[in-house]
């Protein structure tokens, strides 16, 4: 996913119960806490720590970092909801770029016990966190603005997830879903027996030519109340 798959796309078509930080214990000992029960392999962007330090590069950034092609929003005075959140790297990139405020979401409750502890670390207010099932759970939040950054990808299609994902996106936005793709899939590269039971899932419009139509369901399922810009304009769109 990122801006070698084709995305991010923003689709442009609600500030509500957030909760409050814990500041009853040291920050830094809460964050570091936190990161040892992640371990390995999990955090997914370059983690630096409220004095600066380093602790993680992250195992997708020299993948997928597509941070200059978010140049073109305007996060100013807006809200955002980043689903998914991790560590929280990119709601404090949003309140970086201007956001009054951003809620980080995810279902791992560790990662966000490290990110809240690392808000209250690095003295961001205005940034919060939030351990929810965005598949069974309601909105903690409706924003200007959701992001999906890191989120879609092959296990997410492979386990029939990409309808509940692009509800709850609904759910949470107000007005923009910025979401990175990769807008095809080889069928054979994705973790399923078959064609068929892609099809099963996702109609018979969503396979084509040996590859699952990615970009091209999401611009279906969300419909007409939405409009799509793509941020990245790379002519290959297929390319990894």
């Amino acid at each position: 996913m990122g801006p070698k798959f084709g995305g991010p796309f923003d689709f442009t078509a609600r500030q509500d119960i957030i909760p409050a930080m814990n500041t009853m214990d040291d920050p830094k000992a809460r964050f570091l806490a936190a990161l040892e029960k992640v371990g390995d392999g999990v955090v997914w962007r370059p983690l630096v720590d409220g004095d600066g330090n380093l602790h993680d590069r992250g195992v997708g950034w020299e993948v997928d970092g597509i941070e200059e092609h978010l140049d073109a929003l305007d996060f100013t005075g807006k809200s955002v909801a980043d689903l998914g959140c991790n560590f929280g790297h990119y709601a404090f990139l949003a309140v970086d770029r201007g956001a009054a405020f951003a809620v980080g979401v995810d279902n791992n409750p560790s990662l966000v016990q490290g990110a809240a502890a690392l808000a209250e670390w690095k003295k961001y207010p205005n940034v919060r966190f939030h351990a929810s099932n965005l598949f069974e759970d309601g909105p903690v939040a409706v924003c200007d603005i959701v992001l999906l950054i890191d989120f879609i990808g092959k296990q997410t299609i492979a386990r029939g997830k990409l309808d509940p994902t692009l509800d709850a996106a609904e759910a949470y936005a107000r007005s923009q879903i910025i979401a990175t793709i990769r807008p095809t899939y080889k069928v054979e590269d994705l973790p399923v027996r078959d064609a068929d039971e892609l099809v099963r899932m996702y109609g018979p419009d969503s396979v084509r030519d040996g590859r699952f139509q990615l970009l091209e369901y999401i611009r279906a399922r969300l419909g007409d109340a939405w409009s799509m810009d793509m941020l990245t304009r790379d002519n290959n769109l297929n390319k990894k």
